[in-house]
């Protein structure tokens, strides 16, 4: 659906490379989503359904499940990764 909004805006596109990026993307985003899912079933296995356990299982999922996606989409190479941290990295450098 992206690929179709984005020809309608900026004209012809690449689709081949378009494509690459998302099989990429989509292979980054199973092992990280699995990992979400673990840490999400193991906590509220020891925690228990409380909101603490939600709460735990949100922060700690979370942010391996980011770790998780954005190591593997640097070991694929996803150049877009790159695109969209400098401006905040750069942002949090200057200060």
């Amino acid at each position: 659906l992206s690929a179709v909004l984005l020809h309608q805006r900026f004209g012809r596109l690449d689709g081949a490379r378009v494509l690459r990026t998302y099989v990429r993307l989509v292979c980054a985003a199973v092992p990280a989503a699995g990992v979400g899912w673990v840490v999400s079933a193991v906590t509220h296995h020891v925690l228990g359904d409380s909101w603490l356990a939600s709460a735990v299982a949100l922060v700690v999922g979370g942010s391996l499940l980011i770790g998780v996606f954005v190591g593997v989409c640097r070991l694929l190479h996803v150049s877009e990764l790159s695109d969209v941290a400098a401006p905040v990295l750069a942002r949090l450098r200057r200060r």
